[in-house]
Order: structure tokens, then sequence, then C-alpha cells
């Protein structure tokens, strides 16, 4: 960098000039403690504030439960403790429905053994 006198004499006068203060660390630490409460503050605010905001939109959501065209159940269930009977049709299809997938989701394929044999497990119980 060029060293010019004439740009550092003017540098030492504005020093002289305007001196700075002496920087005090507990005053530093003050600053930035207030700043990080500052923030987390804002942080819990807007946590809530979404919060608050989900709840809303969640009730006025329409009821979303799959009751094939039914009105929404608020039945309790009854004191022996079973289930209404469109409950129990519910759980019933889901079931079956999982059965379905069960048996469909994985075919032979042809000249590929099936189960263990085809894993290379056969015979290697132990």
């Amino acid at each position: 960098m060029f060293d010019d006198p004439e740009i550092g004499a003017e540098l030492q006068r504005l020093a002289a000039a305007d001196p700075l203060e002496p920087i005090s660390s507990s005053a530093l630490l003050e600053r930035g403690r207030r700043g990080r409460r500052r923030r987390r503050a804002l942080s819990i605010g807007g946590l809530v504030a979404g919060l608050a905001a989900a709840v809303v939109v969640a009730s006025l959501l329409p009821d979303l439960t799959i009751n094939d065209g039914a009105p929404a159940n608020t039945s309790s269930p009854a004191v022996d403790g079973s289930l209404p009977v469109a409950d129990r049709t519910k759980i019933v299809k889901v079931a079956k429905d999982y059965q379905e997938f069960q048996e469909n989701a994985f075919t032979a394929v042809p000249g590929i053994p099936r189960r263990e044999a085809g894993a290379g497990q056969q015979g290697h119980h132990g």
C-alpha cells in the first residue's frame, strides 16, 4: 500500500480530534444478552402465533374422517366396550384391503425361486 505522509498526518489529526472511548467488556456482554433475550422472546412468540394459526385452520376445516358418506360418528363405545357397527365395518374393510395388498404386492417372477431358496438361504438354518 502507498505510504503518503500527508494522509498519515491527516489520520493522526482525525484520531486526536475524535478519540474512541475505552471498550467496556461488561457493556458488550450486557448488550449481547439483551439481544439474545429479545430474539428468544420473538422466536417463542412466533411459535405461539404459528400454533394458534394452525389450530384456527384446523377448526375451520370440515370433518375429514372417512365415513362412506355417513355423518361423523360421535357416539362413544358401548358400555360392554364393543365398537359401533360402522367402526367394526371400517376395521374389517381395512384388514381385508391390507390382506389383498399383501397377496398381490409380490408376484412370482418366472425362473426365480421363492422365499428362502431365492435368497440362497435354503438349508442354512442356524
